[in-house]
């Protein structure tokens, strides 16, 4: 197949105003914080039965879209 000789040309759009969190995102703040975890593992494939107890930490990515599990 022969080469084309013709060019494109891309330029990267760039946004106008900074994009921010919207109403959907500041929702899920409700999870931010530690969280005391307690509970039961049941005898099976990946392990014998125990007690679980763990402490869960949410935090904000920069930006304040998404919510990262530490």
């Amino acid at each position: 197949m022969p080469k084309s000789s013709s060019t494109q040309s891309h330029s990267a759009q760039v946004p106008k105003q900074p994009s921010v969190p919207g109403p959907e995102h500041k929702r899920l703040a409700v999870f931010l914080g530690k969280w005391n975890l307690e509970g039961q593992q049941y005898d099976g494939l990946v392990g014998s039965a125990a007690k679980i107890v763990a402490v869960e930490t949410y935090e904000w990515l920069p930006g304040g879209f998404f919510l990262v599990h530490l």
